[in-house]
C-alpha cells in the first residue's frame, strides 16, 4: 500500500488521475455537444475520430490506475506505460490539432471553447506524460 501512496504523490499518479478525468470529462461534452435535434449524433469525422481516441486513451488509462491500485501492475517507467503514453501522444496530437482547426471557424460558444481546451489538456497530459515517463533529467526519479 505504501508504493501507491509513493505513486500517486509522484508525477506519474498525478498525471494519470489527470488522464482520467479530462478523458471522461471530454468524451461527455463531444458526445453531449453533438446530439442533433432529430435524436440522433452529427459529427464530423475530425470530431469522431478525437471522440474514439479519448475513449480508447479513458478506458485504457482507467485499466492502468486500476493495476496500480490493485498491485498487479508495475508502477512507474514500466514498458506497458511507456508505449501506453507514446501512442496516446501520437494519437492525440494530430485529432486535437485537426479537431481544433475544424472548431475554430464555428460559432458554438462555450461548449465549442470546453471541447478544444479539454482536448488541449488532455493532449498536454499526455505528452507530458511521456517525458516523464522517459525519465529527463530535469525529472529524477525519487526512491520508494
Amino acid at each position: 500500500m505504501s508504493s501507491v501512496r509513493v505513486y500517486f504523490r509522484s508525477a506519474p499518479g498525478v498525471l494519470n488521475i489527470w488522464q482520467v478525468v479530462l478523458c471522461f470529462a471530454l468524451v461527455i461534452t463531444l458526445m453531449a455537444d453533438h446530439y442533433g435535434s432529430e435524436a440522433r449524433y452529427d459529427l464530423r469525422l475530425d470530431e469522431l475520430l478525437l471522440l474514439m481516441a479519448s475513449f480508447a486513451f479513458f478506458v485504457s488509462t482507467l485499466l492502468m490506475l486500476v493495476g496500480v491500485l490493485m498491485g498487479t501492475l508495475d508502477l512507474q517507467y514500466s514498458p506497458i506505460y511507456r508505449l501506453s503514453y507514446v501512442m496516446a501522444s501520437f494519437t492525440y496530437l494530430p485529432c486535437t490539432v485537426a479537431f481544433v482547426i475544424g472548431e475554430v471557424g464555428s460559432s458554438h460558444g462555450v461548449d465549442t471553447f470546453l471541447s478544444m481546451a479539454l482536448a488541449v489538456a488532455t493532449s498536454f497530459m499526455f505528452v507530458g506524460s511521456t517525458l516523464v515517463v522517459y525519465q529527463p533529467f530535469i525529472c529524477p526519479v525519487v526512491a520508494a
